[in-house]
Order: structure tokens, then sequence, then C-alpha cells
């Protein structure tokens, strides 16, 4: 979800395709070109949102914006842990610390239960965002995910 990983990703993509049909390096040359135009911008977003957003938090069901958060200077607060649900202690922990950094959203991805968020939810007078990190579109998932980081973080004045 990281823009600044997803050059990475896209360079390595367009390396190996262009090695498999080398008859269509230059297509995959200008696509490849496109593409960063669009991270670039999504890059720019994210950096304009939480350029003095240092060390803020967040929540969310399972660890997947690790990159995001730490190539942009937050820190993810993962419900889940080691693929597990929180034991009711850890619940107690999350709650107390949803409440203590006043989170106002908990993300939850598509794919995943959201009873445990909503339960963090229920107790701090937050609310559950669902989002779709794993999204065949890419750069709509990701600004969105931004754009609710952004609305997190306003929420949390």
């Amino acid at each position: 979800v990281s823009p600044k990983c997803a050059v990475t990703m896209a360079s390595s993509v367009k390396d190996l395709v262009s090695t498999l049909n080398p008859g269509q390096k230059q297509k995959y040359e200008t696509n490849y070109a496109e593409l960063l135009l669009k991270i670039a911008g999504t890059d720019s977003l994210a950096v304009s949102f939480f350029r003095e957003k240092a060390g803020k938090s967040f929540m969310i069901y399972h660890p997947n914006l690790a990159y995001l958060a730490r190539d942009y200077g937050l820190e993810e607060i993962a419900v889940e842990n080691d693929g597990k649900e929180p034991s009711p202690s850890r619940l107690k922990e999350l709650i107390d610390l949803a409440k203590e950094d006043n989170l106002k959203i908990i993300m939850v991805q598509r794919e995943y239960d959201t009873r445990n968020a909503r339960a963090i939810a229920d107790e701090t007078g937050s609310r559950v965002v669902v989002i779709d990190p794993l999204s065949a579109d890419w750069y709509s998932s990701t600004t969105g995910i931004i754009r609710t980081l952004k609305e997190s973080f306003a929420e949390n004045l």
C-alpha cells in the first residue's frame, strides 16, 4: 500500500515482463512511466497529509499498513497479533490505547471479521471503517486509505 514500496514493485514487474516478452518492452516502459506519475501523485498526497503527523498512531485489525506507517512516520497499532484474535486482556489494552491516543477510526480489511474492532469502537466512541488494500485498483484503494488516515488524524484534534 505504500507508494514508496510501489515504485520498487512496479520496477521489478516491468523488468520481469520486459525480459519475458522483449518485443513489448517499449509498451511496458511507457506504461511504467505513466504508473510512476500516479505513484508520485499518491506519494505527494501522503506527504502533504502526514507531514506534520509524525508519530501519530492509527488502529487496524490486521497489521497490513506497516510499510505505509514506516514510510510516513506513523505508528500502526494492530488488533490482531500473530494471526490471532486479541485476548480479553489485549482487548482492554487496545481500548485503553485507543482512548489514550483519542483514536476515532479503527480500520478493518474487507475480508476480516469486524467484531473485535466494533467492540473497541463501542467502548471508545470510535467508528469502524472497512478498507480494501488488496483491491485490484491500487490507486483508488491506496488514496482511499490515505484519506481515511487523514480523516482519522483530523478527528483526533
